[in-house]
């Protein structure tokens, strides 16, 4: 859940995108597939994504504001179940099987090294709480299925655009 291991590139090339640009800050992969749709001219409202366009943020050069949820809840796989929240300002981190929390500030700390848990605002840390509690809560999608042309129609752009073979 650091950023060591969270931090990624996101390269995106097809028609329509500048060349070259650098978008300085936080994205998210839940981000990318409203982008391509909307890259392809295919309106994303009739959907339930989590993610939005990232099309206003690269015109902009800049993502600024966002909010990232991060998780590991594969117990088997380490640690435990893992959850985290960052902005630009500071990260928490919280083991559900340990029971443990972490929270960083990252203008001052943003190796993640000096957790300040016990000296985090108590009700900034609810809110924080809740909000990842409510990540945990599973929903049925409610957006319509895609007839067989729509798909085939959606994989022909995406195909042009070179994301899918």
């Amino acid at each position: 859940m650091y950023d060591c291991d969270l931090k990624v590139a996101m390269i995106i090339k097809g028609e329509g995108l500048p060349r070259g640009k650098k978008v300085e800050g936080m994205v998210r992969s839940i981000d990318l597939v409203p982008t391509l749709l909307e890259l392809v001219d295919i309106s994303t409202e009739d959907y339930d994504f989590d993610g939005s366009s990232l099309l206003p943020v690269i015109e902009k050069g800049k993502a600024k504001g966002r909010e990232v949820y991060s998780e590991d809840l594969f117990e088997a796989r380490g640690k435990g179940a893992l959850q985290s929240f960052r902005t630009e300002e500071f990260k928490f981190i919280r083991n559900l099987t340990l029971g443990t929390e972490e929270y960083y500030d990252l203008n001052s700390d943003p190796q993640e090294q000096n957790n300040l848990i016990e000296k985090a605002d108590k009700e900034k840390l609810i809110g924080i709480r809740k909000k990842l509690n409510a990540f945990l809560k599973t929903r049925v999608s409610e957006g319509k299925t895609l007839s067989k042309k729509e798909k085939e129609t959606i994989d022909k752009r995406l195909r042009a655009l070179g994301y899918i073979k």
